[in-house]
C-alpha cells in the first residue's frame, strides 16, 4: 500500500495502488467537480471548469482571434463608424454566452508614431485602441469584469514586413494592424 494513511477511493481507476486518485483523467479538475471523470477537459477558454472535452461553438469561434472590420482613425484610438456592425455582433454573442471572459488585444504595424501626437509609441496606441473597444462593449451593457484590454504594439506581427516595399509592405502593415479577441475563461 503506497498510501497507508489514506484510503483507496475504489473508483475502478488504479485501485491496486492503495491511494486515492483525486483527478482520474489528469485534466486538473478534481473528480469531485469533474463532470467527465474519464475524459480530460479541452483547455480552450470555453467551459474549462467543467472537466469535459468540448468544442467552442461556431458563434463564439467567429469572434476569437483577429476580427475583421474593426478599424480606427489613423494614429488614433477613435473607432470608425464602419466598425459598429462587427462590434454589435460581438456584443450579441457575448450577451448570449454570459459566462465568457475575453481579452481584447490591440496590435499596430511597425510605423513610427509621429512626435507631438496623442500617443508616444505603438504600445500606447494599441493599448488605447483595445480600451476603446472595451469601452464600446461596456457602453452596450457588457460587464467590465468580463472584458480586459491589452495593447501589444508592433511586438506580435502576423506578417513580417521587413524588406517589403510598395503594395506588399502596405498589405503586410494592414494585416498587422488588428484587434484580436481571446477567450480567457469563464466568469466566476
Amino acid at each position: 500500500d503506497k498510501c497507508p494513511t489514506d484510503p483507496e477511493d475504489k473508483d475502478f481507476f488504479q485501485d491496486d495502488d492503495g491511494c486515492p486518485d483525486p483527478d482520474n483523467d489528469g485534466d486538473g479538475v478534481l473528480d469531485g467537480a469533474d463532470k467527465c471523470v474519464d475524459q480530460p477537459e479541452t483547455r480552450n477558454g470555453y467551459q474549462d471548469e467543467d472537466g469535459c472535452p468540448d468544442e467552442i461553438p461556431a458563434k463564439i469561434k467567429k469572434f476569437t482571434g483577429a476580427i475583421q472590420g474593426i478599424n480606427f482613425r489613423v494614429n488614433s484610438d477613435a473607432l470608425l463608424p464602419t466598425s459598429n456592425r462587427v462590434l454589435d455582433q460581438a456584443v450579441a454573442v457575448l450577451k448570449e454566452f454570459p459566462d465568457l471572459k475575453i481579452e481584447i488585444q490591440g496590435h499596430t504595424d511597425d510605423q513610427v508614431i509621429k512626435k507631438g501626437g496623442k500617443f508616444a509609441d505603438n504600445l500606447e496606441l494599441s493599448q488605447a485602441r483595445a480600451e476603446s473597444v472595451r469601452a464600446y462593449f461596456t457602453k452596450k451593457g457588457l460587464e467590465e469584469s468580463r472584458i480586459s484590454a491589452k495593447g501589444y504594439g508592433d511586438s506580435q506581427p502576423v506578417v513580417d514586413a521587413n524588406g517589403l516595399k510598395g503594395g506588399k509592405l502596405n498589405a503586410a502593415r494592414a494585416k498587422n494592424r488588428r484587434v484580436e479577441f481571446q477567450l480567457i475563461g469563464a466568469v466566476k
